[in-house]
């Protein structure tokens, strides 16, 4: 059984954090990057695109807990979907997501618990099938949300 839960603290005081990090370790790229001598304007055109990419993938760090194991891992979720806020008492999934475990990629629920379940893995699909398994993620979270109000 996993067990999956989001890193502790407000959400902007984890970005903020995450932000400064980022500008930091950019810092450090860019002036060992001009010191091997690499011009400025490369190097600040291969670190914007290197941001917009991982902006455009919407990364998220979670934390995995395997039960079995006790074992604490890093994965990544690339797409959620948040279907009601976790402090609501009305049973059922908090949230839908797709996440990497290369090379393969996963649609998962999670309950208020914090449990993660697996429902569909697109085998092999990194880099390749991200649209299929968000579109999936997707199909699922508008399914729940109907049968949240009571329409499936």
């Amino acid at each position: 059984m996993k067990h999956v839960v989001q890193l502790p603290g407000p959400a902007i005081v984890n970005r903020a954090v995450h932000t400064m990090v980022v500008m930091v370790v950019a810092l450090f790229a860019f002036h060992f990057a001009r010191l091997a001598g690499f011009s400025a304007a490369a190097v600040a055109g291969a670190m914007l695109a290197v941001l917009v990419a991982l902006a455009s993938l919407g990364l998220r760090r979670m934390v995995s807990v395997d039960a079995g194991a006790q074992q604490v891992v890093t994965t990544v979720t690339l797409f959620s979907i948040p279907l009601r806020e976790h402090n609501d008492p009305l049973p059922g999934m908090a949230w839908a997501g797709v996440r990497s475990d290369l090379p393969d990629l996963v649609v998962e629920v999670g309950t208020p618990s914090g449990e993660a379940v697996e429902v569909q893995r697109f085998r092999n699909a990194y880099g390749h099938r991200e649209s299929e398994a968000i579109a999936a993620c997707s199909k699922l979270a508008q399914a729940l949300h109907m049968e949240d109000r009571g329409y499936a």
